[in-house]
Formats: C-alpha cells, structure tokens, sequence
C-alpha cells in the first residue's frame, strides 16, 4: 500500500484537502480526530490529562474543553510536551492498527493526515508528503472564520509550528492553496494522479 502523508500549518486548509481525498473515495486518517476520540470522557489519556492540568481545562458537561487546554499548552513549551506525551503514544497505536486494517483489505492508496508530521521527524514513515500552503494572512483568517480563536492565539500555534517555508522544502508534493475550492479540488487530483503513476 503507498502510504501518504498529508500535512500544512494551522489554517492552510489540509482538512479541506482531506475532504477532497475522501470524496474521491481515498481512506484518509486525521490525527486530530484520532487525538480529541483519545482524550473523550471515561477514557486512560482522559484521565492522565485530568491528573496532568486540573479540571479548569473542562467545559460544563466535564468534557476536555480544547480551546482552554490550547491556551494553556500553545504558550508553555513544557506544558505543550507533557500533552503530547500522553496523546501521541494512543494517536499512534491507533493509526498503527488502522494501517495493518487497510494493508489486510488489500487497499492501494491511503493517506494520513498528520499536522506535526515534520516536527514529530515522522517523513521517514511515509512513501511521499504532500504539504498543503498558504500564505500566514490567509491562514490567521481562514482559522478565526472556523473558529473564533484570537489572532494572538492563532499566531502563538503558528510559532509552535516550523515554518511553513521550511516544510516546503522537505516535502514531496506542495499545493498553494492561495485560490478557490475548485483549485484546490484540481490540485489535489492532479497529486493523486501522479501518486498512482509512480
């Protein structure tokens, strides 16, 4: 199975570009989604951040309450790295699993979107990298449009990421994501294209 990483900064729109991959019918595994399912309500990475933060990081219902965790960990460096001590062990047994799944079903293409992938040196794992770009002015504004953080906070996430021009150089495909869905959605294909020809 050729198996892709798929990766950006925060706002670029790599969600959007997973979207475009499973409407496409491609497998694509998000560990942001596998991350917030690890931390649920009742679960062991639940309780240790519990015991790690406190409960001030709750909502009313008693449920991890992400953007308060966030401001927390996205301006202490060590808070930040005792977090992912707890969640990336779980992400990572979990997408394990999913991948022998898929290799077992006989699928040909997957793709694994990973925000950290360059940061976590995790490129070694992957048959190719696709990063999905912008330009920061689009990033800040397309995350506040999703949801709400301040620019200060958005911008505190971005400098916890390695810079986008960096990344640009490690990776195997880049896709400018400067324009429309639509160009987005031509990009994308045009990837897939070449990923299924090599």
């Amino acid at each position: 199975m050729l198996w892709v990483g798929l990766t950006g900064g925060i706002g670029t729109g790599k969600s959007t570009a997973s979207d475009i991959l499973r409407s496409l019918n491609y497998s694509v595994l998000d560990a942001d989604k596998v991350a917030t399912k690890s931390l649920q309500k009742g679960t062991p990475g639940y309780n240790s951040v519990l015991d790690d933060f406190g409960d001030s990081i709750l909502d009313l219902k008693g449920n991890i309450d992400r953007l308060k965790l966030g401001k927390i960990v996205f301006n202490d460096s060590k808070r930040l790295y005792h977090l992912e001590q707890i969640v990336h062990p779980l992400v990572q047994s979990y997408i394990a699993d999913k991948k022998s799944e898929l290799i077992a079903e006989g699928v040909a293409l997957s793709f694994y979107d990973v925000p950290l992938l360059y940061e976590k040196k995790m490129q070694e794992n992957f048959d190719s990298v696709i990063l999905i770009s912008s330009t920061q002015e689009l990033q800040v504004s397309r995350t506040q449009k999703r949801s709400g953080i301040s620019e200060k906070d958005i911008l505190a996430r971005i400098k916890n990421q390695l810079p986008l021009c960096e990344k640009e150089k490690l990776a195997d495909f880049i896709i400018n994501n400067n324009g429309s869905l639509v160009e987005l959605e031509e990009k994308v294909k045009l990837v897939v294209q070449q990923l299924i020809k090599s």
